[in-house]
C-alpha cells in the first residue's frame, strides 16, 4: 500500500469475531445509504464525488477487487482527502447484494452523516473521539 502521510487507508481485518460484525454493519448502512440514494456507483461517479467539496468521503471497496483497482482507488483517494475502507472479508458479490447491484467493487457514500458514521465503524480512533 501506499505510506504517504496524507493517505487514509483502512482495512477492516477479520481476525476476531468483532470485525465481522462491524463489516455487516457497514453493508447494513451502505444498503440504507441505497435506498436514500446517497451512493455512488462506478468509475466516473466514484471520481466526480471525489472530486467534490464535502469533509467526510468514504469510499468502500470489496475484498476480491483486484490490486489495480485497489490501488486506483487509494492513490485517489490520498489525492482528494477521502479514506478508502478495504473490506477483508466481503467480496463483490455480497457487497453488491448489499446495494441491491449484482457485482460492485467500490462504492462511495455521498451522504456526510452515513459516510461519517461508517469510518466510525472502520476506524477505532473516531469512535473513542465522539
Amino acid at each position: 500500500m501506499l505510506k504517504s502521510s496524507a493517505a487514509r487507508l483502512l482495512c477492516l481485518t477479520t481476525s476476531r469475531r468483532r470485525d465481522v460484525i462491524e463489516e455487516d454493519k457497514v453493508l447494513g448502512l451502505l444498503g440504507l445509504a441505497s435506498k436514500a440514494g446517497s451512493v455512488a456507483l462506478g468509475k466516473d461517479a466514484i471520481r466526480t464525488y471525489l472530486r467534490g467539496r464535502r469533509r467526510n468521503k468514504a469510499i468502500v471497496v470489496a475484498s476480491n477487487a483486484s490490486s489495480s483497482v485497489k490501488l486506483d482507488w487509494a492513490k485517489r483517494c490520498s489525492h482528494h482527502g477521502a479514506t478508502a475502507v478495504f473490506l477483508m472479508k466481503t467480496d463483490k458479490t455480497r457487497l453488491g447484494n448489499a446495494i441491491g447491484k449484482k457485482n460492485v467493487s467500490a462504492v462511495a457514500i455521498t451522504d456526510e452523516k452515513l459516510a461519517d458514521r461508517i469510518l466510525q465503524l472502520a476506524v477505532p480512533e473516531r469512535r473513542e473521539n465522539r
